[in-house]
């Protein structure tokens, strides 16, 4: 039955709920930038004083780290799901199989009916091929992982090694991507300041574009990062099951190496002045392999945070975002649309860097308040008892 209540490992909900606010940090650029300029800082607005600033902590601290701990938390939550159907004696194949085509469905009208910038889509499709995988022993997961990440590392070396070789108008397609004209940015500008349907202008094409490249190019690595969240789950190590000690030493070393190859990805893009063939070449690989180094890290010091007496009232409210993750990702989307897109404020490529951290800051409270509240009232976030719904066809 889907009724059967489990116990929750806090560690799990913490962890999800930093990680959903804190990617607001650099996924604001998306929803508030041209779409260049989430890649390319100098491609649009001011890049000096505050704005330095913010984008270069941003970079390092936030870019590609969370995106990290979303995938191995969704390779865990995988796992805890289908163990626990198991555990009932389940149809378990027939329930994840349809839990990820309700994602799916999900994911697809969120990428094309509200922002580009989508990840469900691909954990969806990548969610069917890991459920392979669970019957693996966990040392064969944990060396499809390493194996999958070592491919990852060796295709983006190859691209780079590949780069000046590539004939010229290969070369000139991908510099308009990551430079575009200023004709190109003031239409993408005019398209999402305009009503919904304007916007799908441009939102379809970037949202074909970005798909393409997650599920072609990147796949590899995403389902690295899911094998090795199935793998951390069964370990221990992301329920809290690790020594004190352990944790410790992983955050020390996590954060201190993730976090300084960040830092030396980051200032080398902009020695480089952000050239494309520097940025998505070799550069890419300092933030590309320190920030799996540093989510370890991250994972390490939230685990330890909810061992710990430390700020209760602060760690309940993140675990309520963390268990109405789902929710407030799509919350997000809705929030930051009205905002920024022509059907609600239109504020889109009128905000400098820091003033959008300023309004990061402002939709965490709103997104905090209201996991608060509901889960006063309810057992899950609207979202949640949806995608639960759907995936047993009962409430």
């Amino acid at each position: 039955m889907p009724t059967t209540l489990y116990a929750r490992y806090h560690s799990l909900d913490l962890s999800r709920g930093i990680a959903v606010l804190a990617i607001l940090v650099v996924n604001i650029w998306a929803f508030a930038l041209p779409f260049s300029a989430y890649g390319n800082p100098s491609v649009y607005g001011d890049m000096s004083g505050a704005n330095y600033w913010t984008w270069l902590l941003s970079y390092v601290l936030v870019q590609e780290k969370f995106i990290t701990i979303f995938s191995l938390l969704f390779g865990a939550g995988v796992a805890l799901f289908v163990d626990h159907a198991r555990a009932r004696a389940a149809p378990v194949a027939a329930l994840h199989y349809r839990r990820m085509v309700t994602l799916l469905v999900i994911g697809l009208l969120h990428a094309y009916g509200l922002w580009s910038g989508d990840i469900l889509t691909a954990y969806a499709v990548l969610g069917m091929v890991l459920y392979l995988f669970l019957r693996c022993a966990d040392r064969t997961l944990l060396l499809w992982a390493l194996a999958l990440i070592g491919i990852s590392l060796l295709l983006l070396a190859a691209f780079a090694v590949s780069l000046p070789k590539l004939p010229a108008t290969d070369l000139a397609e991908l510099s308009e991507f990551w430079q575009p004209a200023t004709a190109q940015i003031a239409q993408e500008i005019a398209n999402y300041r305009g009503g919904w349907w304007q916007q799908m202008q441009t939102r379809v094409p970037t949202t074909l574009e970005l798909q393409t490249m997650l599920l072609s190019f990147y796949a590899i690595r995403l389902l690295a990062h899911m094998l090795l969240g199935v793998y951390l789950y069964r370990s221990g190590f992301l329920t809290g099951v690790w020594s004190a000690s352990a944790y410790r030493w992983c955050a020390l070393l996590g954060l201190g190496i993730g976090l300084a190859m960040a830092y030396r990805g980051a200032i080398g893009n902009v020695e480089a002045g952000f050239s494309f063939a520097h940025a998505m070449g070799f550069g890419q690989l300092w933030n590309n392999i320190g920030s799996l180094i540093a989510a370890l890290g991250y994972l390490s010091l939230f685990v330890l945070w909810s061992q710990s007496g430390v700020a209760p009232l602060c760690r309940q409210w993140l675990e309520q975002a963390g268990r109405t993750g789902f929710t407030l990702y799509l919350g997000t989307t809705l929030i930051c649309t009205t905002l920024f897109y022509g059907h609600g404020f239109g504020l889109f490529a009128t905000l400098d860097r820091f003033a959008l951290f300023v309004i990061v800051v402002a939709v965490w409270a709103l997104l905090l308040l209201f996991a608060h509240v509901w889960l006063a009232r309810f057992r899950q976030g609207p979202f949640e008892a949806l995608w639960r719904y759907c995936t047993y066809g009962r409430r």
